[in-house]
């Protein structure tokens, strides 16, 4: 019975940690466009959070008299209690903040901060509490937290499918605080066995101290490692999945799901799947995603998603396994958890703060496969190679007996476990310069054989755990330095995308590109620069209204390329606002994309307003603006609260009597059309929706050399009469979609619309 209980505690506090991380990204999206990156440093902070919950727990158990510990921790959930239920930001970033992670990791601290560190604390705290009782299971408490991430997975798993379509906002919050409460109850409980039970000989007082030893500086620092591996990896492949493979709402959930799904088969009392097992596939997991990366392979996705997640499921297993296998002893449960969740703060920052800062590109994926390579270094007999391969690095064998290594006999032994790698990365180097003009077919195909030789190579040398590293990394890291800006004329990376403008020279073209979507492109021939791309060519569902209705004063949300721009004449007025300070460098910067001047020397007034278009928009004058243009875009989602009867309210406020509302509702996994049909029918707006399926007309070549994509638009009036005088053709179609509910600030179903 006390081991359910205790097991229960553990399982609901890990819930209430895994149901608000999304409550509190929800909150926070918003006010910074919906960014990708809110959701790494939400990790960050909350990994940071678990660290001070575990600091608190540690101090609590090593520290605090057995006995004093539950009152002290009654308290501190009192305290905690005293500032919930849980509350959205009261203020806004600065708007001229291209980095604004510092602003958000001090409004979750001070909205999240103390309920979220005692929360976190009820893991190692139970099983310290348990440890240090005469239980049967006190020497190894450990399979608790097998229950916690079990906890978490289940959490983590409702909220978008259960939670987020089912309650508000602030119904969520509501009902957070009141599994607080129940948390708090179960705690006591726990309390009680503590105050009341007996304790183990090392707890009582006048006991001789533990005969188990303080772990090693050794051992410490390798838990460091192999907590921070997986944590930088599950976001590497988080980033990597959504922006360059295939941006669908929700995939975030699956790397994470697998992370908390090899700490419960790690922390099991016996393992579905062995730490041997787990060892004995990191070197093939590796080597499979260095194939994919070498090759630039991101389709198919049905096959390359698995792929990447697999390996990562099987290295984060590989170094859960192994930090499970070295466990200490039951004493020094609390210093293995905050060691654990220091590694996991280390592995977040680097990709939440460093890699930004470092990297124009998603530079932290690749490196953090590269530190999984050299894993087996860190294990104890995994495999008896491992002794003789660190035997060859200290000391030549041709040496002579009996004389100790030199310097000489050090480079020698270095030489040769990196000699393979030297010879691939310069292979892979001349390869990759060399099929840079080839078509993408070929240039794939090429890449894939290398890939498939280097790769062979390594698994040659995966018992040699320094030659095997160092092999991948070539294969990882030489693209990175290399092809990653072959062909790129500018590449940058800001707090909301990665953004690269590419040479397109066989089609004459510059190309903005984030991901996989290409969001904007321009004719560098002569005579063609006014001729817009991508969503906005002039024959699609774009030009059609914008040819047809000459506004005066237009509200565009959303910037990109300024291929809108194109479409601006003498006298008339564009506001572009945008969010991201890279894309107003990239748009402005007439050595890439000459839209906004070309229109400025047309006599056209193009202005750009940096700032979420939410909070911007607000300032403007009511009644201004007679076209709002929405074209807000982050890789290939649109952010969500620029959707919602609150966002339409304001932008019905910011239009003069007769003004339109032009949306871009182009998205391969989400049909936002039923969203605008419900927003539209809430205020008694009309709709119409024109769909453009290039890919499907094969009698369009011309528009398709153009660079013309396909593309959905929706146009909204208040009456019918304001749509019918435009007099667009009849591939424009009235939008009326029943029984879709009405997006609001606080409710959004994302899951209702996506296409499954």
């Amino acid at each position: 019975m006390l081991i359910l209980w205790y097991a229960l505690t553990t399982f609901v506090g890990a819930a209430l940690l895994f149901v608000v991380e999304p409550l509190a990204g929800r909150q926070l999206l918003p006010i910074l466009g919906g960014a990708p990156a809110v959701w790494v440093t939400c990790v960050l902070f909350f990994q940071a959070a678990l660290l001070a919950g575990y600091a608190y727990a540690h101090v609590l158990v090593a520290f605090v008299p057995r006995r004093v510990q539950p009152i002290i921790h009654a308290l501190a959930l009192a305290g905690a209690w005293a500032l919930l239920p849980l509350k959205p930001p009261a203020s806004t970033p600065d708007a001229s903040q291209a980095f604004p992670v510092l602003w958000l990791l001090g409004q979750l601290a001070r909205t999240l901060g103390a309920p979220f560190m005692v929360t976190s604390a009820t893991a190692p705290l139970v099983q310290g509490w348990l440890g240090g009782s005469q239980h049967k299971h006190a020497s190894d408490p450990y399979f608790l937290y097998a229950a916690s991430n079990a906890g978490s997975l289940l959490a983590l798993l409702s909220y978008p499918f259960l939670i987020e379509p089912n309650l508000p906002l602030g119904t969520q919050a509501r009902w957070w605080s009141i599994g607080f409460l129940v948390l708090a109850g179960l705690l006591i409980g726990s309390g009680a066995h503590v105050l009341f039970g007996k304790a183990r000989p090392h707890d009582t007082p006048n006991a001789q101290p533990s005969l188990a030893p303080r772990p090693a500086a050794r051992a410490i620092g390798t838990w460091l490692v192999l907590a921070a591996i997986p944590s930088s990896l599950m976001l590497g492949v988080t980033s990597f999945a959504t922006t360059d493979v295939a941006p669908v709402p929700l995939l975030w959930v699956v790397p994470l799901a697998l992370y908390l799904v090899t700490f419960i088969i790690a922390f099991m009392i016996r393992p579905v799947i062995s730490h041997e097992t787990a060892m004995k596939w990191l070197p093939f997991a590796v080597s499979a995603v260095g194939l994919l990366q070498l090759a630039e392979i991101t389709r198919p996705i049905w096959l390359v998603l698995p792929a990447h997640f697999a390996a990562f499921f099987f290295i984060a297993l590989a170094c859960h396994s192994e930090l499970a296998r070295s466990r200490p002893d039951s004493r020094w449960l609390t210093l293995f958890y905050l060691m654990l969740s220091l590694g996991g703060v280390l592995g977040s920052a680097f990709n939440a703060i460093a890699a930004p800062l470092l990297f124009s590109s998603l530079a932290e994926y690749p490196i953090a496969l590269v530190a999984a390579a050299f894993v087996p270094l860190l294990t104890q007999g995994w495999h008896p190679e491992q002794t003789r391969t660190w035997q060859e690095i200290e000391r030549d064998p041709d040496a002579t007996p009996g004389r100790a290594p030199s310097h000489r006999d050090l480079a020698r032994a270095l030489w040769r476990e990196s000699s393979p790698a030297v010879i691939i990365a310069v292979l892979v180097a001349v390869v990759l310069i060399a099929t840079r003009s080839l078509d993408d077919s070929w240039r794939i195909f090429i890449l894939a054989q290398l890939g498939a030789a280097a790769v062979a190579v390594a698994l040659v040398y995966r018992s040699r755990p320094v030659r095997f590293g160092v092999t991948l990394a070539a294969i990882l890291l030489v693209p990175v330095i290399a092809a990653r800006t072959v062909g790129a004329i500018a590449a940058s990376r800001s707090f909301f995308a990665v953004h690269r403008v590419v040479d397109d020279r066989s089609a004459q073209r510059h190309l903005y590109v984030q991901g996989t979507t290409v969001h904007g492109l321009q004719s560098t021939i002569p005579g063609h620069h006014r001729t817009p791309g991508a969503y906005f060519h002039h024959t699609g569902p774009a030009g059609d209204v914008l040819s047809r209705l000459h506004f005066r004063n237009a509200a565009m949300i959303g910037l990109g390329v300024g291929s809108l721009a194109s479409y601006a004449e003498s006298g008339q007025h564009i506001t572009f606002f945008e969010i991201d300070p890279d894309v107003v460098a990239i748009a402005e910067n007439p050595k890439l994309f000459t839209f906004l001047r070309d229109a400025r020397q047309r006599g056209a007034t193009v202005d750009v307003v940096l700032g979420d278009a939410r909070l911007t928009l607000a300032k403007t004058p009511d009644h201004s603006f007679d076209l709002l243009v929405l074209d807000a875009y982050s890789s290939d989602v649109v952010p969500v609260h620029l959707l919602t009867r609150e966002a339409l309210a304001l932008y019905r406020r910011k239009l003069a009597p007769g003004g339109r509302i032009l949306m871009n509702m182009s998205n391969r996994y989400l049909d936002l059309g039923m969203v605008v049909s419900a927003l539209a029918r809430d205020m008694g707006w009309a709709a119409i929706d024109r769909t453009d399926l290039l890919e499907t007309d094969e009698d369009r070549e011309e528009e398709k050399a153009d660079g013309k994509a396909a593309s959905r638009w929706i146009l909204l009036a208040q009456t019918p009469s304001e749509l019918e005088s435009l007099k667009l053709g009849p591939e424009w179609k009235a939008l009326d979609v029943p029984g879709a509910s009405v997006w609001t600030d606080d409710y959004v179903n994302l899951v209702g619309c996506l296409r499954w």
